[in-house]
């Protein structure tokens, strides 16, 4: 388990073991999908502010394989595929197909893809066996938010910042977080 610093309350307490069960828990996954759902506001010219939004489906297979399906709320698609060989990236708005070799795992690709690549992929340590590290070392704040079934499911709410990101995320209650 995580180290819990002894000042927090009972409720951040709660957030930061619910966050990490699910990051030792996706860790482990031999497989496991996800729907990211992200937005940003876009302050216009005239001073009203509007909010565009993205949908990601994310499906892992360790060691080395990942499939990331992008949907922008502007119609925009891409792909992105990683079979432990090679990284191929499809961009259907303007009909670009790139692929580049990437021998290796999981964890080695999204640095790779990130790092080096500067490429963007939101919340990607969550695809990596070192997510529960990642997660320690990056997170600035954890608050409890609530316990809600709003998604058809019990779930823990949970909300977070890092140095460069706010996230909320809804940790699906018992045995599989």
């Amino acid at each position: 388990g995580a180290a819990v610093p002894a000042q927090e309350s009972p409720a951040k307490q709660m957030a930061r073991v619910r966050l990490m069960e699910m990051a030792h828990f996706l860790a482990g996954a031999e497989k496991f999908s996800f729907t990211l759902r992200s937005g940003h506001d876009a302050l216009q010219a005239n001073g009203q502010k509007i909010e565009f939004g993205a949908t990601r489906q994310v499906v892992v297979q360790r060691p080395d394989r990942v499939r990331i399906a992008y949907a922008g709320s502007d119609g925009h698609r891409e792909l992105m595929l990683f079979d432990g060989r090679n990284i191929t990236l499809f961009d259907a708005a303007s009909a670009v197909y790139a692929q580049g070799p990437q021998p290796g795992d999981i964890d080695a690709t999204v640095v790779h893809f990130v790092r080096d690549l500067r490429m963007k992929m939101p919340l990607a340590p969550m695809l990596m066996k070192a997510f529960p590290a990642e997660l320690e070392r990056r997170m600035l704040s954890i608050d409890y938010v609530e316990h809600t079934d709003i998604l058809s499911q019990h779930a823990h709410h949970v909300a977070g910042r890092t140095g460069t990101v706010d996230f909320q995320v809804w940790i699906a209650d018992g045995p599989r977080p």
